[in-house]
């Protein structure tokens, strides 16, 4: 897990990118006594009956999955590693809570996750858990208690002791490795950051991207949607990522109608001092050089250099759907179209996508399977699959 266009028809953004915790009245102070989580149990070797997935992949050799799994009682998530860059897995101990929204590892020891589960009334609980035995056992470093429904969840750890994690509307942030979490103010209407050191990190939200250079306490406006578009945007939600200290990309996602979505995708190569738009879908005697398809609701927006990026969707077609940018924005190919599957990719929807490089990449893909031969009822499973030509083509490694 991991991070950009999400194109689920209609679906929650970012993000999504997918799901969130929600406008809510301020949280508890964090807790900074590490507690003991009790594992959840669920069976090793399987993911079926799996609601979403997270990837996230270290290097080419080292990567973690969180499957999010429905109908185990209590529910439960199952989070797989491999060190061979998928050829094995191994199971790792669950944090505990039913839902694991993001996974963070700077190294293979240590790691953080941002996981959620009911809570009483219309509330979800929501907590950040770490790791310094490569998930052998997990402590809670911090808890709150949020109203259901609103914004994405996003973590970034970029060592092991300067992380950042926004949840619902509040930003924590740490220079300790989760010893201490601090909260931060956040930008406006903030559903997305990056951050590329512990000062310097940028936000969308408001329809605007939002720069900080002393670590979120204070925040800027970079860009400002402009007049003539922006009842396009009534700000369902953006997302931003930086690959370095100058390059960076943002998708920020509009109204819905139909399968279609108004989307801006801008990019910088100079910290942010100014953004170009690369893509717009306005109308259709105003769109720009994004294929038609990609209007869909963006499921992923994955930046994986300054020139190169990947746009994933789930149309109401039977195949997911992926779309390349080798020049920072200005042209797309179709890698995957929907309807033929011939990249690969199985029938079903994408759940996270993690990429290393602009060639190597892991996917993970929610599908459908009969509950028995000649049945029409359907249990969820998670499809595990790797590319090596920047998503041209998938082989699977899971299950």
């Amino acid at each position: 897990m991991k991070k950009v266009l999400k194109i689920l028809p209609i679906l929650l953004l970012f993000l999504a990118v997918a799901a969130g915790c929600a406008k809510h009245a301020q949280p508890p102070p964090p807790s900074n006594v590490p507690a003991p989580v009790q594992s959840a149990k669920a069976n090793p070797a399987k993911t079926i009956g799996a609601t979403n997935a997270s990837v996230f992949f270290l290097s080419n050799q080292l990567g973690w999955v969180a499957v999010n799994l429905e109908g185990q009682q209590p529910a439960a998530s199952v989070i797989l590693h491999t060190g061979d860059g998928g050829q094995n897995w191994v199971q790792l101990n669950s944090p505990g809570l039913s839902v694991v929204q993001q996974l963070a590892f700077p190294d293979a020891q240590h790691g953080w996750v941002l996981a959620t589960t009911d809570a009483a009334g219309n509330n979800t609980r929501c907590a950040v858990m770490a790791t310094a035995d490569g998930g052998q056992t997990w402590t809670q470093q911090w808890t709150g208690e949020l109203q259901q429904g609103g914004r994405a969840y996003q973590m970034q750890f970029l060592d092991t002791s300067n992380g950042f994690a926004l949840i619902g509307d509040t930003l924590i942030a740490t220079m300790d490795g989760g010893a201490n979490w601090v909260q931060r103010p956040i930008a406006q209407g903030m559903s997305g950051f990056s951050f590329s050191n512990s000062l310097i990190g940028w936000a969308v939200g408001a329809n605007s991207i939002w720069h900080t250079t002393d670590g979120g306490v204070t925040w800027h406006s970079q860009w400002t949607i402009p007049d003539k578009i922006k009842s396009e945007f009534p700000d369902d939600g953006g997302v931003v990522t930086f690959v370095s200290p100058n390059a960076g990309w943002a998708l920020i996602q509009g109204e819905s109608s139909m399968q279609q979505t108004s989307k801006l995708v801008l990019h910088t190569d100079d910290g942010g001092s100014t953004w170009t738009t690369t893509s717009a879908y306005l109308t259709p005697a105003d769109q720009a050089n994004l294929p038609a398809a990609p209007h869909y609701t963006t499921s992923c927006f994955v930046p994986v250099s300054a020139t190169t990026a990947l746009l994933a969707a789930s149309p109401p077609t039977d195949y997911p759907v992926l779309y390349s940018t080798v020049d920072n924005g200005s042209n797309w190919e179709t890698l995957s179209d929907g309807m033929t599957g011939a990249s690969g990719l199985p029938k079903g929807t994408w759940g996270d996508l993690s990429f290393v490089n602009g060639s190597e990449g892991w996917a993970a893909v929610i599908t459908q399977t009969p509950t028995q031969s000649g049945s029409s009822n359907t249990v969820s499973n998670v499809a595990l699959l790797h590319t090596l030509n920047g998503g041209k083509t998938w082989s699977n490694q899971l299950p």
